[in-house]
């Protein structure tokens, strides 16, 4: 906002509602605040932030019960109910103004408050109680961007009371609004209008009443348009991870056309065990043909039997995912079609139909958490087949609690393989059963997915009950050895990925 602009509006509103009581403080949609002061005549100060049209307003000789509550503002501002608007001021070279307050409690104890209006490129407000200090450019509380989106009531400029011109400045100039939209059909609000190419442009009485036109009657387009801003972004991010698992899933068909070639490097390996080395990474065996050359990767951890158990897992893998490959193709082919058609919509629909698609794409509540006590949000929590819960640490320090506090001694506990990463607890909590191997590599998938290793194809991983895990004396958080391990090898992953 222009500093001259703002400083004839501070004046206009100083000048009539300096000395009122703030009887109420409502918050009518995001980014807008009123505070409803006593009369006579009833009036408003109205403050908007939105970053498409930062203006402070004062209306005087309204209804102040025209305008809806909405939402109530962050307690730091609902706190001016019962004050008194002391004082508007306006910073000389900053588009800022500071709104003083004096409150008396029951006690006779006066308490000063401000509240600073930064109407520049990142408009806020900020409140500071105490001394008011003349310093505008405190940021202390950004109430609008902890907001949640709200629509508009859409209601029609008020009487100014007869506000008069302002002294000391040039009476020549005419409060003036102007609009117009860009190319892509967008609408920007200027005030005044100055000599800017706008298509409409009305003139006002007063700096208020142009300002005042500006919030309820231009910015309700403005939000709606800015909601379908945030829609379509919603909807494309969704769109994104629909492809991309599309992507993925042909990826698996292209892949399940490798089952018989891993099936395959496994019965060699088992057949031609003396060929293999001690801690080999990858091998050649002579085929069964005794002419062809088979190369096979190997993880020099495990003896070759352990490595073909892997090349079989592999193998089974890939036929699953062959035989479920095609159906979730048609579902995420499906989807995107339906989400490339909503996005389509998103210009067309009404402005009192966007809350349904806002309520479609919505983001997903957080799910309620699992954990017992002690466990709290310092640990991820999964669920594996079988209905086994997966706990997982998100640092070092959360690594040692859970391992040697939290997990109980017949708890399995994972770790990737010579590589950092989460320490990871399938609990048993009570259950006579033993876990499924699903189960397990589920767990030890968890484990590489929190691991150094993520972007591996296979990952190994090892695990044992936690009773045969135990922590080095003064060795640093997160820091355990294990013994009497079990070593699986695993594509890294979350359940239901």
């Amino acid at each position: 906002m222009d500093t001259t602009v703002l400083t004839r509006l501070v004046e206009e509103a100083s000048s009539h509602l300096a000395g009122r009581r703030v009887r109420d403080v409502v918050s009518p949609a995001r980014d807008l605040v009123v505070l409803r002061l006593d009369g006579p005549p009833p009036s408003c100060l109205v403050l908007c932030v939105a970053k498409a049209l930062p203006v402070l307003c004062a209306t005087v000789g309204s209804d102040a019960d025209e305008f809806e509550p909405g939402q109530r503002p962050p307690g730091a501002l609902a706190n001016l109910k019962g004050s008194t608007l002391t004082g508007i001021d306006a910073d000389a070279e900053l588009p800022v103004a500071t709104l003083s307050f004096h409150r008396v409690d029951q006690a006779g104890t006066g308490t000063e408050r401000a509240v600073v209006v930064d109407l520049g490129r990142r408009p806020s407000l900020a409140v500071r109680d105490g001394h008011v200090a003349r310093d505008s450019g405190s940021r202390e509380l950004d109430w609008a961007a902890g907001h949640t989106q709200e629509g508009v009531p859409e209601f029609g400029p008020t009487s100014s009371g007869g506000v008069s011109g302002v002294d000391g400045h040039d009476a020549s100039t005419t409060p003036t609004l102007g609009w117009r939209r860009d190319s892509a059909g967008r609408l920007h609000v200027g005030l005044p209008a100055g000599d800017r190419p706008w298509d409409e442009t009305a003139t006002f009485q007063t700096w208020s009443e142009a300002a005042e036109h500006a919030v309820f009657q231009l910015l309700p387009e403005i939000v709606t348009q800015r909601r379908r801003g945030e829609l379509r972004r919603s909807i494309r991010r969704l769109l994104r991870r629909k492809k991309r698992a599309l992507d993925k899933v042909e990826r698996e068909i292209s892949d399940s056309a490798r089952a018989e070639e891993y099936r395959h490097k496994g019965q060699l390996l088992l057949t031609r065990q003396r060929d293999v080395g001690r801690g080999q990474t990858t091998v050649e065996l002579l085929d069964y043909d005794n002419e062809t050359v088979v190369e096979v990767d190997l993880d020099p951890a495990m003896t070759p039997a352990r490595n073909a158990e892997v090349y079989f897992a592999r193998a089974r893998k890939a036929e699953r995912r062959a035989r479920r490959a095609p159906e979730r193709r048609g579902e995420l082919e499906t989807r995107i079609g339906e989400l490339e058609a909503r996005l389509a919509e998103v210009d067309e629909v009404a402005r009192d139909r966007l809350a349904e698609l806002e309520d479609e794409f919505a983001p997903p509540e957080r799910p309620r958490s699992h954990q017992g006590p002690g466990e709290r949000a310092r640990f991820r929590t999964y669920v594996v087949s079988g209905g086994w819960k997966v706990l997982v640490g998100k640092s070092n320090r959360d690594n040692d609690v859970l391992t040697h506090r939290i997990a109980s001694p017949d708890d399995l506990w994972f770790h990737v393989r010579q590589s950092p990463g989460s320490h990871v607890v399938l609990r048993r909590e009570g259950k006579k059963g033993e876990p499924q191997q699903q189960a397990i590599l589920e767990a030890a998938a968890i484990a590489a997915f929190h691991s150094k290793a993520r972007g591996s194809s296979g990952v190994s991983v090892s695990y044992a009950e936690r009773r045969y895990v135990r922590k080095p004396r003064g060795a640093k958080p997160g820091l355990a050895v294990m013994s009497r391990e079990n070593v699986v090898f695993v594509e890294p992953g979350l359940p239901g990925s």
